[in-house]
Parts: structure tokens; C-alpha cells; sequence
């Protein structure tokens, strides 16, 4: 996904740790989930 986003034009600026309650989930057979949040909401 984010080579399409640079495409579009929005670069990346910066990374962050994945956080999980429990076990994270893990990709299976090639599909991987993304959730936008925003660290102001917790």
C-alpha cells in the first residue's frame, strides 16, 4: 500500500509500533490488515 500512497503523492514520514491486545493478527495467504487510527484517541 504504500507505494500506491507515494504514487499518489503522500510520502511517508514516519513509522509506528504495532500495538495488540493478546496475540497480533498475522497475515494469512497474502491479505494483511491496516486500521487508519490516530494516537490522540487513546
Amino acid at each position: 500500500m504504500s507505494e500506491w500512497l507515494e504514487k499518489v503523492g503522500l510520502k511517508q514520514v514516519d513509522t509506528v509500533a504495532q500495538m495488540a491486545l493478546g496475540t497480533p493478527p498475522q497475515a494469512l495467504n497474502g491479505l494483511r490488515q491496516f486500521a487508519l487510527v490516530t494516537q490522540a484517541m487513546g
